[in-house]
């Protein structure tokens, strides 16, 4: 038995080395967190290239370590089993920012909202808590519980080409600042400061995006005071539903679907594409990335595209967009209802009302007034419908009454 012992014991510590594997991080920004999720507080931000250990797995999470000392989780999709192709430059920047504090990148964010959102013009004080967690992990946990107790996900593989639809969505610092400034413009039409539906609300949304391949971007959600079912989404992953929007809603799958629905334009990047087809000559993409590494002065070749990218993405937020964004954005929705494990049929529902609903504030004459409003929720109603029956009209989802009574109503 004393034999045995040491034996089991070298047997344990080689399993464990062995185990240990070497990565590469792929994106320009790859965030690592104190913990397996998105909700998890940022530690630091590593560049493309970054050679990392890999200790341990979690779901769609990776326990890592840096030479730089950098510890924390990144997720998969940030990693790759060998070194990206990657010049020289790109190599020396590598070697002296290795590790961006949480500090730096806010600040980044900020200046970029500062700059180029606009932010002047809306709710400054939106800033210091636009991104902060509103709920504790605890909570998380329990309401992630309770929701699988009622809720039947089903596997993205089982809807085909639908799939396609929920791809990963990348954020730079720039396109998160431009976000947070546009976002403080929208939050200067007034919040609601309900703990308990600001909680649910970002829990319900943490939720709907983890059902995602973006599952690694932190999405923040408000609540509008504002009496009009109106809902927006501005880049970087800032949502707002106002609060007559949640009057709209009679169940936890409508106000699913809505959710869905504004996450959808975000990963759909519907801003960057109406830009590109305003300007193809602008290559946005590239030119954000490029502010990501030089924040001050040195912003003459892109500060346009920058600037435009801010003014159609302030437009997209303030208007309806075009009807094939919107169809789009519907059905990318409904999609990722079922595969969360809610009944799509319940955001086709809200539309219909939505509908009944616009005709009503019309005078007598409205099949004449062909008001932006009644035109968009007749065709997304009947788009959707069509969508469902074509798509979705196996999924048996849930709409979750109960809890959602509890809390909004």
């Amino acid at each position: 038995m004393k034999q045995f012992f040491p034996l089991l014991m070298f047997f344990f510590v080689c399993s464990f080395s062995l185990s240990e594997t070497t990565q590469f991080t792929k994106r320009f920004r790859n965030d690592v967190r104190s913990g397996p999720g998105a909700y998890y507080e940022l530690v630091s931000s590593l560049p493309e290239g970054t050679e990392v250990t890999v200790k341990k797995n979690d779901g769609n999470w990776v326990n890592i370590t840096t030479k730089q000392k950098v510890n924390g989780w990144i997720s998969k999709n940030c990693l790759l089993d060998k070194l990206p192709d990657i010049s020289e430059k790109d190599q020396t920047a590598i070697s002296t920012t290795s590790k961006s504090s949480k500090t730096s990148i806010a600040a980044a964010v900020r200046g970029f909202a500062e700059r180029f959102g606009n932010a002047g013009e809306g709710n400054e004080a939106f800033l210091s808590y636009a991104d902060e967690n509103v709920f504790s992990l605890q909570e998380y946990r329990s309401f992630l519980k309770s929701t699988l107790a009622e809720l039947s996900p089903i596997p993205l593989d089982q809807f085909g080409d639908e799939k396609n639809y929920l791809g990963e969505y990348i954020s730079s610092l720039a396109e998160q600042g431009v976000g947070l400034g546009i976002a403080a413009r929208i939050a200067n039409n007034g919040m609601v400061n309900d703990s308990a539906k600001l909680k649910y609300l970002n829990m319900l949304g943490t939720y709907l995006i983890e059902s995602t391949p973006s599952y690694d971007v932190q999405f923040h959600f408000f609540i509008l005071n504002d009496t009009k079912p109106t809902a927006y989404s501005a880049p970087g992953g800032y949502i707002f539903i106002s609060q007559g929007m949640l009057n709209q809603c009679i169940n936890e799958a409508q106000l699913a679907g809505v959710i869905a629905h504004e996450i959808a334009h975000i990963i759909l990047n519907h801003g960057l594409k109406e830009i590109k087809s305003r300007a193809a000559f602008i290559k946005i993409e590239e030119h954000l990335q490029a502010l990501e590494q030089q924040i001050g002065d040195e912003l003459k070749e892109t500060q346009a595209a920058l600037e435009q990218f801010s003014s159609v993405s302030w437009e997209l937020a303030n208007r309806p967009r075009t009807a094939a964004m919107e169809e789009e954005a519907d059905n990318t929705a409904a999609t990722l209802l079922a595969h969360a494990g809610y009944d799509p049929n319940a955001l086709s529902e809200l539309i219909k009302k939505m509908e009944s609903e616009s005709k009503k504030s019309l005078t007598q004459n409205y099949d004449q007034e062909q008001t932006l409003l009644f035109v968009n929720m007749k065709q997304r109603k009947e788009h959707l419908q069509k969508f469902i029956e074509r798509t979705l009209s196996t999924v048996k989802g849930k709409l979750n009454l109960e809890r959602f009574q509890k809390i909004v109503k």
